[in-house]
C-alpha cells in the first residue's frame, strides 16, 4: 500500500515542484529556479550532460589498474554503454538487448586485449562510481528508481561481459 501511495503522490509532488520553480523564476530568483531545475533532472539527463567527464573518470580508473598489454579504449566499452544506459533510463527499461549484446562484445574485446576478468568487472564498477561520485560532487540527487535501473543495467552488462570473457577463455580456437 505504501508503494502505491508513493506512486500516486509523486505526480503531485512533481507538479508542486514545477509550480514553485516557475514562481521562483517569475519573481526574479533565478538561482532558486536553476537549483530546482537541477534537482528535477533525471539521471539520463545527468549522464548525457556529463558523458565526457564520466568517460574520463572511468579511463583514469582503468589506467590505474591496467596490467593488460593494451589500455586502448574498447569499441564496445564505456561510451557505448553510457549511450545505451541513457536510452534505458529514458525509456524506463531495466535493460535492453542492446546492452547485453554490446557487453558480450566488450567482454570478448577485453579478453583479447589481455585484460583480466577482474578488470572486466571493475570497468562496470568504475562506471557506477564515476556517475555517483560526480553526482555527489555536483549535489545532483539520483532518485532510487533511476539508481535501481542503472544498477540493473550494470548488472546485466557485467554478467554478459564476464560470461563471454569466460567463454573466450575456454574456447580452443582462441589465440591471444
Amino acid at each position: 500500500m505504501r508503494g502505491l501511495r508513493s506512486r500516486l503522490e509523486a505526480p503531485t509532488r512533481r507538479i508542486a515542484h514545477v509550480s514553485e520553480t516557475a514562481a521562483a523564476a517569475a519573481t526574479g530568483n533565478l538561482g532558486v529556479a536553476i537549483a530546482r531545475i537541477a534537482l528535477a533532472a533525471m539521471l539520463h539527463e545527468f549522464v548525457t550532460v556529463n558523458r565526457d567527464e564520466i568517460i574520463r573518470r572511468c579511463s583514469a580508473k582503468v589506467a590505474m589498474r591496467a596490467v593488460a598489454s593494451s589500455t586502448e579504449p574498447v569499441e564496445h566499452g564505456v561510451p557505448l554503454f553510457l549511450d545505451q544506459l541513457v536510452d534505458a533510463l529514458r525509456l524506463r527499461l531495466a535493460s535492453g538487448l542492446e546492452i547485453g549484446d554490446s557487453a558480450v562484445l566488450h567482454g570478448r574485446d577485453m579478453r583479447r586485449q589481455g585484460f583480466t576478468v577482474s578488470q572486466v568487472v571493475h570497468v562496470y564498477g568504475d562506471i557506477c562510481q564515476s556517475i555517483t561520485g560526480l553526482a555527489v560532487e555536483t549535489s545532483t540527487p539520483i532518485s532510487p528508481d533511476d539508481f535501481g535501473l542503472m544498477s540493473a543495467c550494470l548488472d546485466n552488462a557485467m554478467a554478459g561481459a564476464v560470461t563471454e570473457y569466460q567463454h573466450e577463455a575456454r574456447s580452443p580456437a582462441w589465440i591471444p
